[in-house]
């Protein structure tokens, strides 16, 4: 993860042509387009909820960045990946300072979730002289996004780095209204597949399902166009009733199964959560992050389903009960050591 070249790992279709602009976000919109224009602001910060776009301006920024200055390196960088590989050499000195020392090779760094980094009692001096050195690092200049305001993330980070925050502009993504809702289900259905069509009262129902959260009105899409595929007919209108029997109804539940929700739902909830696809975590792809989502799906399958590891194994492309379990203790290893962690996936569960 932190040894991409150049700038692979940034998400291509997140730009600012696609990011839908309203009273929610239009001020971190112009201080975004300010800081990539401007060398002298180093550091640029925003918080909001989960869900009101910050990853995708994060995005953004990066691929605005790289489209201005194509030689210069930019890297987008998850706190919960950067928390994984500081704990797995967390008693091996030199791999940490190999790891910071990479980061500090690029022009820009785009920090997701920060407000992670600030909050691991047994790695703190770890990642806080890291911080401070990247934000002492002349060259590299610096977005980061938290979910909570300052004056909270200060109560939770060490004075001098959230001096070096502060130095910098920072700005609050705002919960999105219905108006906007609505322009971001119209693009969203564009990005995805521009052959069909939302009637107005389509558009409302999912506008105001979302409950201002973009990431949830996203997973919405995705399942309606997965439905959409799946239909002969080669259906192209999207009408209230046809969401309306997509979303009111029990979805079928296959015989063998004990439980009421759905297990493609609980997986697709969890990719599109992790900015992942479900048939990439049924696959036999063993990349890190995305076994880091499969694993996160065997866990809520296990917790919120209560289901045996063979049914587990066989919803995610028939893995065996070993492979199944093994996924499910390392994930209760990690919440043992990550208070965040364990509080997000226990929200996670809820809400399905």
């Amino acid at each position: 993860m932190l040894n991409e070249d150049l700038n692979s790992n940034l998400n291509k279709n997140y730009t600012f042509a696609n990011y839908i602009k309203g009273d929610f976000n239009k001020e971190i919109i112009s201080f975004s387009e300010l800081f990539v224009n401007d060398d002298k602001i180093k550091i640029l910060s925003f918080y909001g909820d989960v869900g009101t776009g910050k990853t995708h301006l994060l995005h953004a920024i990066g691929n605005k960045f790289s489209e201005l200055f194509p030689n210069k390196r930019v890297i987008f960088v998850s706190s919960e990946d950067i928390i994984r590989e500081f704990y797995s050499f967390i008693d091996n000195q030199l791999e940490i300072l190999e790891i910071q020392n990479n980061l500090l090779n690029y022009d820009l760094i785009l920090f997701d979730d920060f407000q992670y980094l600030c909050k691991k009692e047994k790695a703190e001096e770890i990642f806080f002289n890291f911080i401070e050195n990247l934000f002492s690092n002349s060259k590299s200049k610096i977005v980061l996004t938290y979910d909570e305001p300052l004056p909270s993330l200060e109560q939770k980070i060490k004075k001098r780095v959230f001096s070096r925050i502060t130095s910098g502009i920072n700005c609050e993504i705002k919960t999105p209204d219905i108006k906007t809702l609505k322009l971001i289900a119209k693009q969203k259905f564009v990005d995805a597949n521009d052959t069909v069509q939302l009637t107005n009262e389509a558009t409302e129902f999912l506008a105001n399902r979302a409950l201002g959260d973009i990431r949830r009105l996203g997973g919405m899409i995705t399942k309606i166009i997965y439905k959409l595929l799946d239909n002969p007919a080669g259906e192209n209108i999207v009408t209230l009733e046809y969401l309306s029997s997509i979303f009111n109804n029990a979805e079928p539940v296959p015989k063998n199964y004990r439980f009421d929700v759905n297990p493609n739902v609980v997986v697709e909830n969890v990719c599109t959560y992790y900015n992942t696809l479900p048939k990439e975590v049924i696959s036999k792809n063993r990349k890190k992050n995305i076994s880091y989502v499969r694993d996160i799906c065997v866990y809520v399958l296990k917790k919120k389903l209560q289901i045996s590891y063979e049914e587990i194994g066989e919803i995610l492309g028939s893995r065996n009960h070993s492979t199944i379990s093994n996924s499910f203790k390392k994930v209760e290893r990690m919440i043992k050591l990550d208070e965040d962690l364990k509080k997000k996936l226990t929200d996670f569960i809820n809400k399905i």
